[in-house]
């Protein structure tokens, strides 16, 4: 790794720890995310400068590059460097991003979203082009546990001594008064998701060899400690997500095991999952409570009684109100960060619940109320095929420092996935950076992995046929 390149990975880890810790304590959450995206850009761009110039050099010493890109045919603009999974599609919707702001309702606000979205891809392009070795993506993915380990300590002392506090400021929501922990964050469901992304990278660590017995003993503790903080959040979303990302991190661990264990847990671990539910349902009246108006709501709708006469959960009609706005422009939106700007005509069901909806609670009615249909099959396109490609290579790869992460990776990003049913998490600052940071930590090893091996094979190629053509040359001497 160049010095560079330890620079930028220093960087994003630093500015992720910060707005973990801080982002709670500032209503204006512009006054904290601007300079740390300030700080991003700088970073990449420092990044990109230099892979032009080893570039301008190999062309002069008539150098070729040894890398190609795992996910297509096609090379990184930066010399050396990878097209990460998913890379393209996600370039490809950040591009449409920027397409859309002339044309949105306030453009100000998606030129805002569209600088949020091209540091979270330009931090997954740098991490998994930097961090090529498991020592590398070890060092910050330990660096970032140890933090989160603290913060999760402080949000829980915290929550006992003074819910109502945050470093000594008081806090501008009232969500602890219904006994729900939002540690350094004002939102519980929030703070659950950034630790419900960590839950599977903790679990498959225990079982990578090549990480020294203290970290492991590290990850160990810290699955509890995460629970417990997520259960205190009382994060409907939280616990449902932790639940999927542990579940089919799981899977994948017994897939990489063997296949036929693999259809076995098809049937175990749902049932595991649903008896997790169930207990948590039969002994906690904490959560039996919380998910009475998930159950009411699917019972309602499954009777297909009124929802505007009969059910006056805020998150439903929203998303009823929501699906008008989405048919007025379905195929490109109102435009990047304009939910807000633009709901408000929309609004008919939701009345005196909340004076504003800044967000649907809904990722996947909020993307296509701003980016359309378009912007969601790209974002899906973006998803799928980084998926299958890291499934290809994790059922390929022999190597456990590198295939675990990758399971880790995929649970996580099906635990985002349920979260985002009842939730904006991918809209919050550090939650989308801490994704594109595993992303990268997990997506780096493998990819060069593959790329050396291939480099290998096709080194070994050429021996060969030298060898030939030279046993084929002495022939006709002789």
């Amino acid at each position: 790794m160049s010095r560079t390149e330890k620079i930028t990975v220093s960087i994003v880890t630093l500015a992720l720890i910060a707005s973990a810790a801080l982002y709670g304590v500032w209503r204006d959450k512009v006054l904290l995310y601007a300079p740390l995206l300030i700080l991003i850009y700088l970073a990449l761009a420092a990044w990109v400068i230099c892979g032009l110039r080893r570039g301008q050099t190999s062309e002069v010493r008539g150098q070729r590059s040894d890398q190609t890109a795992l996910t297509s045919d096609l090379r990184s603009p930066i010399s050396g460097s990878i097209i990460p999974p998913g890379g393209m599609m996600l370039l490809f919707f950040w591009m449409l991003s920027a397409a859309l702001i002339p044309f949105s309702v306030i453009p100000y606000e998606a030129k805002i979203s569209t600088l949020r979205i091209g540091a979270y891809i330009g931090c997954y392009w740098m991490l998994a082009n930097s961090l090529s070795r498991f020592q590398r993506s070890r060092a910050v993915l330990m660096t970032m546990l140890s933090a989160l380990i603290l913060i999760a300590l402080y949000s829980l002392v915290q929550h006992r001594a003074a819910p109502n506090i945050i470093f000594g400021m008081e806090r501008y929501t009232t969500y602890w008064k219904g006994g729900r922990l939002g540690g350094t964050y004002q939102c519980p469901n929030h703070i659950a998701h950034l630790f419900q992304m960590w839950l599977p990278f903790c679990f498959v660590l225990l079982f990578v060899k090549r990480l020294p017995v203290f970290w492991r003993i590290t990850c160990a503790y810290a699955i509890p400690l995460f629970l417990l903080l997520i259960y205190q959040t009382l994060s409907r979303a939280g616990i449902l997500g932790a639940v999927a990302a542990l579940s089919v991190t799981t899977l994948l661990l017994i897939l990489h095991k063997s296949r036929r264990l693999f259809f076995v847990a098809l049937l175990v671990v749902p049932l595991l999952a649903a008896g997790t539910v169930g207990g948590l349902w039969t002994f906690s009246d904490t959560f039996r409570d919380r998910m009475m108006p998930v159950l009411r709501f699917v019972q309602h709708h499954t009777s297909g009684a009124d929802i505007d006469t009969e059910f006056k959960d805020f998150r439903p009609q929203t998303w009823a109100d929501s699906w008008v706005m989405i048919s007025d422009k379905p195929f490109f939106g109102h435009g990047p960060g304009n939910y807000d700007q633009v709901f408000p005509e929309y609004r008919k069901r939701v009345q005196a619940v909340r004076r504003i909806t800044v967000h649907p609670h809904n990722e996947y009615v909020e993307l296509l109320s701003e980016y359309g249909t378009v912007g969601g099959l790209l974002a899906l396109a973006a998803v799928l095929s980084a998926v299958i490609v890291l499934l290809r290579l994790y059922l390929r790869s022999p190597h456990t420092q590198h295939t675990w992460p990758v399971a880790a990776l995929i649970g996580a990003l099906a635990g985002t996935a349920v979260h985002g049913f009842f939730d904006f998490e991918l809209r919050i600052f550090p939650n989308a950076l801490m994704l594109a940071l595993l992303a990268g930590c997990a997506v780096g090893p493998i990819i060069n992995q593959k790329t050396e091996d291939r480099r290998r094979k096709t080194e070994d190629g050429s021996r060969e046929s030298g060898k030939e053509e030279y046993n084929g040359k002495a022939n006709r001497v002789v």
